[in-house]
């Protein structure tokens, strides 16, 4: 269950961020110092940043769902 919101909540965060990128970076000039960048948001780093994403997720919602897993159900209802 945990890993499941741990992945869901990850792709949410990507697609929102993924989005936000593509309309903030559409042909815009930034310039830092005496450099001038060309941001563009490329459709093909989607699914790797995607791949990723789960990666990462999957990754640090394993520990404290098998840590999770291992208690006892009446010391985990008492936790806080």
């Amino acid at each position: 269950m945990s890993l499941g919101r741990d992945l869901f909540l990850a792709l949410l965060g990507a697609a929102i961020g993924a989005t936000s990128a593509r309309v903030e970076f559409r042909g815009n000039l930034q310039a830092m110092g005496t450099n001038v960048f060309h941001l563009q948001g490329m459709p093909g780093l989607l699914l790797p940043a995607l791949v990723w994403t789960c990666a990462i997720a999957l990754v640090g919602g394993l520990f404290p769902a098998v840590r999770a897993a291992r208690l006892p159900v009446t010391l985990a209802l008492r936790a806080k």
